[in-house]
């Protein structure tokens, strides 16, 4: 279940890290039913800070995963 949850969460995190601002724009003017989505999850946008703070959470994780594999070993 850990190894589920972490990977949901690496991927959510990535995605969110490597949103391209112009990118979600873009996609805002050509998709007329992207506008009535509510909520910057929903609408898969996020602020600088939030992008900030997921990269931490990225890098702490993956840090945490190495580690663990390393003691696998």
């Amino acid at each position: 279940c850990r190894d589920a949850v972490q990977k949901y969460c690496t991927e959510w995190l990535e995605e969110v890290v490597d949103q391209d601002p112009n990118e979600v724009v873009k996609e805002m003017q050509q998709n007329p039913e992207y506008l009535s989505q509510e909520g910057s999850v929903t609408m898969r946008r996020h602020s600088e800070g939030v992008q900030n703070l997921a990269a931490v959470i990225l890098a702490k994780l993956r840090t945490e995963g190495s580690a663990l594999g390393t003691l696998a070993e």
